[in-house]
């Protein structure tokens, strides 16, 4: 039996860059989401939908909240299943899952198993991999 597990990544939704400044186009990431999940619906119809991830350009805009909101309500139109974990470029753990629903720390879509965790990362955003013993799980699920 085959399933289909689709992966997004670095939608990067915040303001429009100043002029000449930057290729990256944050102010469209609602409408690319938006585009993906409707293609989703309607031509790739997969079991599943992975986000992983830095679906901020600037956890510390004060948008940002509103900007996680809109991208929930864009998420939840998706026909599948969906889960979502944080990245370097969110709001930390707490406050992105007072928006986004909470992955479970293991999961099976058929014949693949979902492992979900935390890296901790540095003051520069860089993400560090522990051990398998010391890998940061969710807390109510630990």
């Amino acid at each position: 039996m085959n399933h289909t597990i689709a992966v997004l990544s670095d939608i990067h939704y915040g303001d429009a860059p100043p002029e000449g400044l930057s290729q990256r186009r944050a102010d469209l990431g609602a409408v690319l989401l938006r585009r993906a999940v409707e293609r989703f619906n309607r031509w790739i119809r997969p079991d599943l939908v992975l986000v992983l991830g830095d679906c901020l350009d600037r956890p510390e805009a004060a948008q940002a909240a509103d900007r996680l909101r809109e991208l929930r309500a864009i998420l939840d139109r998706l026909t599948c299943p969906w889960r979502i974990l944080p990245g370097n470029h969110d709001l930390p753990p707490d406050g992105f899952h007072a928006i986004m629903p909470r992955a479970p720390e293991r999961e099976d879509v058929g014949p693949v198993r979902l492992v979900s965790f935390l890296d901790p990362q540095d003051d520069g955003w860089r993400a560090t991999r522990l051990p398998a013993p010391a890998i940061q799980t969710y807390p109510e699920i630990a």
